[in-house]
């Protein structure tokens, strides 16, 4: 009778442990994605579009390019240049980008205006082209 007690008590502890390893592993998995809401506000419009990444969706229409640069810079919205190159007209126009949500597990909050639109597309690439 011992027997049977211990063995179900091992049957109990190890589905226990099961559990709460598949719970742990959900959790790390959710810290790694990326749900966040981009907006773009200038002097014509104001446009706004979800995007998480692992896995990649949201409304963003360039969903999958712009998960891809923010991964390239560890979700750092401010190490964004990806075309440093690029020659803006000198108009200014402001725009402004914000990002707001979550990135591996980490708040984000990034806010930031550039002279015009030229600009904003040359640091931030597909990341708030929506």
């Amino acid at each position: 009778m011992r027997v049977h007690t211990v063995v179900a008590l091992s049957a109990c502890f190890a589905a226990a442990f099961a559990a709460g390893s598949a719970t742990s592993a959900t959790a790390r998995s959710s810290e790694e994605a990326a749900s966040l809401v981009l907006t773009v506000s200038g002097s014509a419009s104001t446009t706004e579009a979800t995007l998480s990444c692992e896995p990649t969706g949201g409304t963003h229409v360039q969903a999958a390019e712009a998960c891809r640069a923010l991964i390239g810079v560890g979700g750092e919205f401010g190490a964004l240049d990806v075309a440093p190159d690029t020659n803006c007209p000198a108009i200014y126009d402001p725009v402004r980008a914000t990002a707001r949500g979550v990135w591996a597990g980490t708040v984000v909050s990034y806010d930031r205006e550039f002279g015009n639109s030229c600009e904003l597309g040359a640091r931030t690439g597909p990341v708030f082209a929506f």
